[in-house]
Parts: structure tokens; C-alpha cells; sequence
């Protein structure tokens, strides 16, 4: 067979006698940013063309060479496409006697290209340009008509946008609340007679749809997805939250708000003038020259301006280390400063350091605001670059009623775009695989529903029974327990939980009962849990992101700046029915509003919940309805996208065999993780193949996992087992005693 590897166009050399080899793991394709699902380093020779490609390519200069590059590649065999990915230069290899120079490159699948091509991007870098709308309460009220209240594409721009009630507190003057409040009593009511204290219309801030970002990430990043997950009702009616800060108002200042982005390479001489940027994020109504790079304050007053910077570099300064600076100017003054001072020493040559400052600068009508970055002590040498976000956002309206809201803008900018990618994967156990029929394109659905479902082997005879097969428990690989966890936040209900129970809402602990094992080990994802409560002083269900003070013997409900959401909308409930009063809002041009129902967004698929309603928690909890007398059942994450694969890892008849099997690239062309492999008498999933040598037929090391509960003779795929080990119940469980046994870390 011949092997050929093409990297960007080019051919590159082999050595005929030592062939390609690759390994491939199922466990990688659960990971989004570290791994691939098949990689391996190889060494080719220094060839003429292979010279001329690495030396223009990685920068080689004898045996220095830059390790950051990488290249599109893909292995051919006999003219047919292998396997895509990248390629790095890992080492230079040089025999002075011999006077022989090869080179090591690393190739890595789509999985880990994937990764790289997020990058370090967080949410609120993500531009959704057909998501910007017209912030009015008409839009507010259109959100609401999203699915399950209407079809798939009713709503807001075809449902991507949502504007659920949400409580999050009030600004206070002493103990009086200087806002209208989200609350059945209290002196500023929103239920007061005849809308007295109607809610604003911009007290409601945006959540987007969950697949709208995944599909914003993939796009940005050049790759695509097949997945009956994703494209799901169920998951079409998940929202993430786009709330901003601790204000519990969206600022009316959007129409003049800007986000633009800067990435400088860094030279050795000091960076001077105003800084043009490499894009504009947002610019709804032009105030920005990216021409000049001057942004114009459009009206008199506040604007908070915001500055993000990232500084990589890739050696060790000498002593004293080295400070970048950028400087916002005003009229050509100084207003502000951010500055970045790199360390004189590092273990990695690679390194980043980050800042995030936030200003508040009072500008005229007119003012100019432009931002210079320079190299303040020091030289840059070592720097490969220096990224920054400007955000500007005035606080004063532009004297129209309505503004321009883009509520991409919203989300975290402190979440990273591949994290959170991962914590999806991680809360529904998603696989993602490479597609291999389409380059590019990743199968992703939930393990339970990929793991055998793919094409059928029969490997009996390839089997080399002069090796020893070993045989062995699955479960001494795991720990002894495992804590499955969101995130905590600073909501008095998730305070409330974490004082009574010493962990956040929703958490399961599982513990194996295995007297073989020992360890731990958690399983986190970045966004929060939301337990539900009671509306003050009534009992419609309500998200209730602020925190409880006192102060003179009354309850504050103050604000917090929320971590992000992912959660369900249930649609419009009842409120007059259950609370006997309608609520009310005031729009953009002053107008009063009743309503007797509301939308509500929670952590379960329907509200009240049944019996099959999917719970986004990691196991069905109490929780704090209870004066409402709605009883919380459902089936959580656990016990519907976790619970099979756990038990068998910990089923005490689960094994993992390894054995020796005759395979050759034809072989391995079509082969995927999900596919069904049938050896003797048993059924197994492939784990992990070692060493696959490319276009040669060999024995090669093949780690297979038992399929439980087989079902043969019948043609169909065997079928997992339902029944997850039991996980401790928290409501049941004395934890004080529980965790003086062992500590989560």
C-alpha cells in the first residue's frame, strides 16, 4: 500500500521502512480541548523538499525552530483519504557523525484541531449579528411565544432569543427599594393596582438559545456537526443566561455600545499611535472609526469602559522583565491605563497573562476615545503577541425610546467558548466523534445512544492466539467516589443549600460500595445550578438570582452578578390564577401593561414537573416549592445520560480484555467508536488500538470493553443495562456524618 502525508498541499517524504503509526482512544472524543481521537508521533527524513517546507514552515535554523505552528494535514492511503488533522514539529533530530538530520511532527485528529481552533475565545467574543434587535417591550413580549409556548421557530428572531421573569433584587435607599419589585407585597409591588410599580421593560435581560451558541462556536471555528441531540426539541428549549452584570437593569445605553477586538504582533521596538483593530464586534449605530480607531461619544455622559488583555509570550525576559501598556486617551489625554508586566522567569516557554479592568469615564457629545499600546519598560523580543478587547457602554440613553440590543454581548466574558462547549458534553455525556464520511464534521450524540450502534466485525478469526489475552475488572480504573456538581453562585437559595447541605443544589454523590477501590474524583461543570423558589410573598414558581441582607430587621433582596445558566423554558404559567392579581410592566414609551401569566425558565422540562420531565440537575432534589404544593419528580442527568455508563464501569462483571489482532489500514478506513465488534462469543466496543501501523497489515494491541447484557442470535446490537448503582439520596442521608469520612477536593 502506498502511504502518502499531505500537509497543506505538499507532499511530505517518508521513510519507506518505518511506516506511519497512529493511536486511537475512545475516551478523547470526550474532550474537546486536550485530546484526539487518534494522534502519534513519527519521524521523516530531511529531504530536500522536506527541508524546504519545515524551514519556511516552522521557522528552522539548524535546531531551533518554532514549536507554536501547526498545519492541516491528512494521511493517504493508495490515493484515499486515511485520516485528517494537524501537524506540530515536536524535535530536530541531528547526527553530527553522520551527519543526518530527521524530524519528529506530532499528527493529531479533528478533535484536538477542533480545540485549537476555538482557542482561547470566550462567550461574549462570539459575534451573532442576525440576533441584534430593536430592545423594546413588544420584542420582550414576542420572546415569550418560543417553544414549548409555540412551535420550534415562534418567538423571538425564530425563538434564539428569550426574556424570561426573573427576580434579580433591588437597589435600596436605607430599606426602601428604589425599584419597582419583583414581588406579590412589598411597598413597590409590581402587582400594585393599576400598574403603579409596573416593571420596566428593561429589568429583562436576554438569554439565548443554548444550540444558537453551539452553533455560532462551530461555525467561528471552520467545523460542523451531526447530531440528533443537539437538533432536538429537548434541547432547543435550553437557554443560556446573557444577564451581564450585578446592575439589575440591561444598560438603555446599548445603541451605543461597542466591542472591538486587537491582536498585535509584538516587535522589538515599542508600538506607538492609535491602535486600529483587527475586528469590530459591535457597532450598532456607527459611533466607531475603524479607519481612525476613534470612537465618538455620541451624547453627554458616563460610559463604562472596559478593557480585556491577554499577553503571550513564548521566552523568559532577562532581569527586570518587560511591561506593555495600553493607554485610553480622551481629546488626546490619558484616561486610563492597563498595564501587563511579564515575569523574568517561567517554566513553560509558553505563557499567558491576563487582565480584565472596567473605568468610568464622564465624556461630552463629540469627545474622541482612542487607545495606544506600548512597551513601557523592557524590550518585547519575547513576546509572540498582545490581544485586547475595548468595550465601551454608555449609561445614558441617546434621547430615542428605543435601543439596539445585541445579547451576545451579555454573556461571560470570562467563560471560555471550548469550556463551555465541554461542560455540554460533560452534563449529557456526549460523545464527539470524527465524521468518517465528511472531514470537518463531528458525530455528537449522548454515549448511551452512539456506543454500538454503528457498523457490526466479526474479529474471531483475525484474533493472534499465540499472545496472551488479559483479562481484567473494569472497575480498578475508577475511583471509589465520585461527585457529580454545577457550579455555586451567590443566590440566597443556592446559600441557603449550601449551609443545610454542605454543597451546591442538584449535586449527586455517588459512592461505588466497593471495598477494592479508593479515591475520588468530581465531575464539574462551570455554569450554576438555580434552585426554584416561591415569588416573595406569593407561590408562582421563580428563578431568584440575588442575595438576602438584612438591615434593620428587614430582608434586602440584593443584587449579584449572576455565573451562567442553563436552563429550560416551560413556557407562560398562570399568575392571576394562583396569585389572584395580575402583574404589570411599563414599556418604552411609558405605556402600562397587565398580565396574567409569565414565563418562566427552570431547571426541569415542564413545569409542574411529571414523572419523565428531564431534570438539569445532577439528581432530583426537594428543593424550595414546597409551600406551592407542587411535588419536584423527573429524571435527572444522571439517571438518564450517566447512569447506564457508570454501572457498567463499576459492574463487577464489566472486563476490559486486551488481545492482539491482525488489522490493516482497509480495516481501520471506515472504522468508528461506535461500531459493534464480535470476538468468539462476546460483544465489545474497541477502547484504545496501539500503534496502528498506516498501510501495512499487523498484529496490533487492541484494549476492548465487554458489552453487558448481550443479545444474540438476533441480529440487533445488544442492548446496555438500565439500571444505574445507586447513588447516595441526599434528602435520606445524614452528610454531616457522611462527609467526615471523606473530603471532595
Amino acid at each position: 500500500m502506498n502511504v502518502q502525508l499531505n500537509v497543506e498541499g505538499l507532499f511530505i517524504d517518508l521513510y519507506a521502512t518505518d511506516p506511519i503509526k497512529l493511536n486511537f482512544s475512545i475516551e478523547d472524543i470526550t474532550n474537546a480541548e486536550a485530546k484526539s481521537i487518534y494522534s502519534r508521533n513519527f519521524r521523516v527524513p530531511a529531504s530536500t523538499n522536506n527541508y524546504q517546507f519545515f524551514k519556511t514552515a516552522f521557522m528552522v535554523n539548524g535546531i531551533d525552530f518554532d514549536v507554536t505552528k501547526k498545519y492541516n494535514a491528512s494521511i493517504l492511503v493508495d490515493g484515499n483519504e486515511f485520516r485528517t488533522g494537524h501537524i506540530r514539529l515536536q524535535k530536530v533530530y541531528y547526527n553530527g557523525s553522520g551527519n543526518i538530520v530527521d524530524y519528529e511532527i506530532l499528527f493529531l485528529g479533528e478533535t484536538k484541531d477542533f480545540g485549537a481552533a476555538v482557542g482561547q475565545k470566550t462567550l461574549c467574543e462570539l459575534v451573532m449579528s442576525d440576533l441584534h434587535h430593536e430592545y423594546t417591550m413588544a420584542n420582550v413580549e414576542a420572546s415569550w411565544n418560543a417553544y414549548p409556548e409555540g412551535i420550534i421557530t415562534d418567538g423571538l428572531i425564530d425563538g434564539d432569543v428569550l426574556y424570561p421573569l426573573i427576580d434579580f433584587g433591588n437597589t435600596y435607599d436605607g430599606t426602601t427599594p428604589n425599584e419597582s419589585q419583583v414581588s406579590i407585597d412589598g411597598s413597590k409591588s409590581f402587582t400594585s393596582s393599576g400598574g403603579t410599580h409596573a416593571l420596566p421593560f428593561y429589568r429583562f435581560k436576554p438569554m439565548i438559545r443554548a444550540k444558537r451558541i453551539i452553533d455560532q462556536i462551530f461555525d467561528d471555528a471552520g467545523f460542523s456537526y451531526t447530531s440528533e441531540f443537539f437538533n432536538s426539541d429537548l434541547f432547543k428549549q435550553m437557554y443560556v443566561s446573557a444577564f451581564g452584570s450585578d446592575d439589575i437593569n440591561i444598560p438603555l445605553g446599548s445603541a451605543n455600545h461597542l466591542q472591538v477586538q486587537y491582536y498585535i504582533e509584538v516587535g522589538l521596538e515599542p508600538v506607538g499611535g492609535t491602535l486600529k483593530p483587527d475586528r469590530v464586534v459591535l457597532d450598532p449605530v456607527s459611533n466607531y472609526n475603524p479607519d481612525t480607531g476613534i470612537y465618538l461619544a455620541p451624547v453627554d455622559g458616563d460610559y463604562n469602559l472596559r478593557v480585556l488583555g491577554t499577553l503571550k509570550y513564548s521566552a523568559a525576559p532577562g532581569s527586570g522583565g518587560c511591561s506593555v501598556r495600553m493607554r485610553c486617551m480622551v481629546n488626546g489625554i490619558e484616561q486610563a491605563a492597563y498595564t501587563a508586566t511579564a515575569s523574568t522567569t517561567l517554566e513553560n516557554f509558553i505563557s499567558y497573562l491576563t487582565y480584565d479592568t472596567t473605568d468610568t469615564l464622564t465624556l461630552s457629545a463629540g469627545d474622541s476615545l482612542y487607545c495606544i499600546y506600548e512597551v513601557t519598560s523592557g524590550t518585547a523580543n519575547f513576546f509572540s503577541a498582545v490581544s485586547h478587547t475595548m468595550i465601551i457602554d454608555s449609561q445614558t440613553t441617546t434621547g430615542s425610546n428605543t435601543a439596539t440590543m445585541a445579547p451576545e454581548v451579555f454573556l461571560d466574558c470570562e467563560y471560555k467558548q471550548i469550556d463551555f462547549v465541554k461542560d455540554i458534553l460533560k452534563k449529557f455525556r456526549l460523545v464527539m466523534s470524527p465524521d468518517r464520511n465528511t472531514p470537518g464534521n463531528f458525530i455528537i450524540e449522548p454515549w448511551s445512544e452512539y456506543i454500538t450502534t454503528g457498523d457490526f466485525y466479526d474479529w474471531t478469526q483475525r484474533v493472534d492466539t499465540s499472545k496472551d489475552w488479559v483479562i481484567e475488572p473494569l472497575f480498578f480504573t475508577q475511583t471509589d467516589k465520585i461527585t457529580f456538581q454545577d457550579a455555586g453562585d451567590g443566590d440566597w437559595l443556592q446559600d441557603l443549600n449550601e449551609k443545610a447541605f454542605k454543597e451546591t443544589f442538584g449535586t449527586l454523590k455517588f459512592e461505588s460500595l466497593n471495598e477494592l477501590l479508593k479515591g475520588q474524583k468530581t465531575i464539574e461543570c462551570t455554569f450554576a445550578s438555580t434552585p426554584i423558589g416561591p415569588i416573595h410573598g406569593g407561590s408562582v414558581a421563580l428563578p431568584q438570582l440575588h442575595q438576602h441582607e438584612s438591615e434593620d430587621g428587614e430582608t434586602l433582596h440584593t443584587p449579584i452578578k449572576p455565573v451562567t445558566r442553563l436552563l429550560f423554558y416551560n413556557g407562560l404559567l398562570p399568575f392571576n390564577a394562583v396569585e389572584g392579581k395580575d402583574w404589570h410592566s411599563i414599556d418604552e414609551n411609558s405605556v402600562k401593561t397587565a398580565y396574567s401569566t409569565y414565563p418562566l425558565v427552570s431547571y426541569n422540562e415542564n413545569w409542574p414537573p411529571t414523572s419523565i420531565s428531564l431534570n438539569l440537575n445532577w439528581q432530583t432534589e426537594t428543593g424550595y416549592m414546597a409551600t406551592s404544593g407542587i411535588n419536584e419528580i423527573g429524571v435527572s442527568v444522571y439517571e438518564r445520560y450517566w447512569g447506564n455508563y457508570i454501572s457498567q464501569l463499576y459492574d463487577p462483571y464489566a472486563r476490559r480484555v486486551t488481545m492482539y489482532v491482525n488489522l490493516d489500514s482497509v480495516d481501520l478506513q471506515y472504522f468508528s467508536f461506535d461500531d459493534l465488534v464480535f470476538i468468539k462469543d462476546t460483544f465489545y466496543y474497541v477502547e484504545k488500538i496501539t500503534d496502528v501501523p498506516i498501510g501495512q497489515r499487523a498484529n496490533v494491541r487492541i484494549d476492548l470493553i465487554k458489552v453487558l447484557d448481550t443479545v444474540t442470535g438476533t441480529g440487533e446490537p445488544p442492548v446496555p443495562p438500565v439500571e444505574p448503582v445507586d447513588p447516595w439520596n441526599r434528602i435520606d442521608t445524614d452528610f454531616d456524618k457522611e462527609t467526615d469520612e471523606w473530603q471532595v477536593k
